[in-house]
């Protein structure tokens, strides 16, 4: 049965008349009702927790990015050590099995889904060192060495999901509860736009926490093709240079002088809250 206060919202959104509350209520609506859409359940999980996260797909992705940011620092410009691996090693490697493709495998002779069973069980042999280090053991079978090399000489970086993917499974939640046609939201040429920039407003200034308690701040960057999250990794270089490592979250096609109030365009960060308004554009809230 069609929920007629949700239906009503909707009718409202594509006629014209944006607020932000209903697209909250929407997405709080949807995320218990979005068969299996992350994407959607996770914009609903940051309207209704936005503070500190410990779960979902953002929260995975920035701990991905993470291990990847740390290990990339900890072994740039040096010889990979195999006595003495950085401690974020477990991490990394569970991470870069599940990002890096089929071509990368295949010089270790495997399938993704073998190569991902393998590293577990690379895993579980790696040596810890007094220090927190890793070692790898001397008698690793040449397999597992090919496996390790590939994944310690290649790293990639992805959103967690993109503005497009979240549209197209908010579209389809909307309508397999019978809340929307597709007549509908053609009709609405700004549907897809203002749904991104309310996500993009949930989930900017959320904190999310790292496996070792490490709180990473999610914002929008500016100097991007896209108005995109960002994730940005605290690191120090090898001559002890502290820096950010950054990759986009979610990601965008928006540009940001057209979505956004001259305001919000001409602060040199996005260092506060922001919200959608009803001029369909993202506006500072302080």
């Amino acid at each position: 049965m069609t929920d007629p206060a949700m239906r009503a919202r909707v009718v409202r959104l594509v006629s014209g008349d944006v607020r932000a509350d209903d697209l909250s209520r929407l997405f709080l609506f949807a995320r218990d009702r979005c068969n299996g859409r992350e994407a959607v359940q996770e914009v609903g999980d940051f309207v209704a927790h936005h503070s500190e996260r410990t779960k979902g797909i953002v929260t995975r992705s920035t701990r991905e990015w993470f291990a990847t940011a740390r290990f990339a620092i900890e072994t740039s410009g040096r010889v990979l050590d195999p006595t003495s691996l950085p401690s974020i090693t477990p991490d990394y490697l569970q991470t870069n099995v599940q990002r890096l493709g089929l071509k990368y495998f295949g010089r270790a002779r495997l399938n993704r889904a073998a190569a991902i069973k393998a590293t577990d069980a690379l895993i579980l042999k790696l040596m810890k060192n007094g220090d927190g280090t890793y070692a790898l053991p001397v008698s690793l079978p040449r397999a597992d060495l090919d496996l390790f090399n590939v994944l310690v000489s290649n790293w990639v970086t992805k959103p967690a999901f993109s503005g497009q993917r979240l549209c197209d499974d908010f579209f389809a939640t909307l309508k397999s509860n019978g809340l929307i046609s597709k007549s509908e939201a053609t009709r609405a040429p700004f549907f897809n736009t203002v749904v991104q920039l309310f996500a993009i407003a949930s989930i900017h200034g959320s904190e999310m926490v790292m496996s070792d308690g490490t709180s990473i701040r999610l914002r929008v960057a500016k100097g991007f093709a896209g108005l995109s999250v960002h994730a940005a990794i605290p690191v120090t270089t090898q001559t002890g240079v502290p820096i950010f490592m950054t990759t986009e979250i979610f990601s965008t096609e928006l540009d940001q002088t057209e979505h956004c109030d001259p305001d919000l365009n001409a602060r040199e960060d996005w260092d506060g809250a922001v919200e959608l308004c009803a001029d369909r554009k993202l506006h500072f809230l302080g």
